[in-house]
């Protein structure tokens, strides 16, 4: 398993270790609520600043920060390159904004925002580019094996 991660570029190492960070995450952590408000209000496609509150606007610059933090993963190209930067909440941001294009996209096509497992495998299946997902479990275990003992240890 280890000489296949190896030969992965960085970007999927980046990915790897963005869903081991998600995977982390509490299920009540408060950033899931935000995002999926979030993605309500910029789902629906209001253009005009007039249909926001003080409150709405903060929420939309939190995720075009999450969405800027994205940018430090793409330019880099190694781990090594995001030392200088937090890199795990580089890492975390990666996965959140994963997260809420997910969401966003739900409100955009009319379903429901999806449960936290969902949003797991969901993410997993962007990010990695599979579709073999249909449980978090099977996310956990393919991330926990990918990133074991293979050079990842900069996963936090």
């Amino acid at each position: 398993m280890c000489q296949q991660l190896n030969k992965l570029n960085s970007e999927a190492r980046f990915m790897i270790c963005a869903l081991r960070s998600m995977l982390q995450m509490p299920r009540d952590d408060p950033r899931w609520d935000h995002l999926a408000a979030a993605a309500v209000l910029m789902g629906q496609g209001c253009c005009d600043a007039r249909c926001y509150t003080a409150e709405m606007n903060v929420q939309i610059e939190d995720v075009l920060k999450l969405q800027e933090a994205c940018l430090k993963v793409y330019e880099a190209d190694d781990m090594q390159q995001l030392e200088g930067s937090d890199q795990r909440s580089v890492l975390e941001a990666l996965a959140l904004n994963a997260a809420f294009e997910q969401m966003r996209e739900a409100v955009q096509h009319g379903r429901p925002l999806p449960e936290h497992e969902e949003l797991l495998v969901l993410v997993a299946r962007s990010l990695l580019k599979r579709d073999d997902f249909r449980e978090p479990w099977q996310v956990a275990a393919e991330v926990n094996n990918m990133a074991c003992g293979c050079g990842l240890t900069a996963c936090h």
